[in-house]
């Protein structure tokens, strides 16, 4: 009986210190994708609505929780016309008002935003000088004329240029 009882106390910081080690999961589990209306601005249409495939939606958003490495994703949203259409946050509800910094995702965007610029004919090329786009900055600070569009959405610059301040 003593043995037992020297025992207890290890097995319990055993228990104690594995429900500790357990990892949260991921993602919470797929409810769906319904948006809320919590009265910020954004109107909020159907699917049907807006001419979208309920079934095909449903489906990405089911692989998007399948997809262990899509770990990091805290939400994902779809707009139709300026509209919201589905909105699910994978880890948190509180995360349809909690703000959290994106850090490199406005890069990112930026990219894109610069992709269609290219595909629709209003920038030629990355390669073009900001002096293209943003002529009255550049006049005001010529030194800045050797930064390209790519500098800007590579957040490299040319080794002679230090700072960019166009304002």
């Amino acid at each position: 009986m003593k043995k037992i009882s020297s025992l207890l106390p290890a097995v319990i910081i055993l228990l104690l210190v594995n429900g500790c080690l357990k990892e949260d999961p991921l993602k919470k589990p797929y409810t769906g994708f319904v948006p809320v209306d919590i009265e910020d601005g954004w109107t909020i249409s159907s699917l049907a609505e807006e001419n979208i495939d309920s079934l095909a939606l449903d489906q990405i958003y089911r692989d998007i929780y399948a997809d262990d490495d899509i770990w990091m994703m805290k939400s994902l949203l779809v707009f139709r016309n300026g509209k919201l259409v589905a909105e699910n946050y994978l880890k948190d509800d509180a995360d349809r008002t909690n703000i959290d910094a994106i850090w490199s995702c406005t890069k990112q965007v930026n990219g894109i935003i610069t992709g269609i610029a290219i595909h629709q004919g209003l920038i030629e090329s990355v390669e073009d000088p900001i002096g293209d786009y943003l002529t009255e900055q550049i006049q005001k600070h010529p030194d800045k004329s050797g930064i390209t569009l790519e500098n800007l959405l590579m957040m490299k610059y040319p080794e002679y240029l230090h700072k960019i301040n166009l304002y």
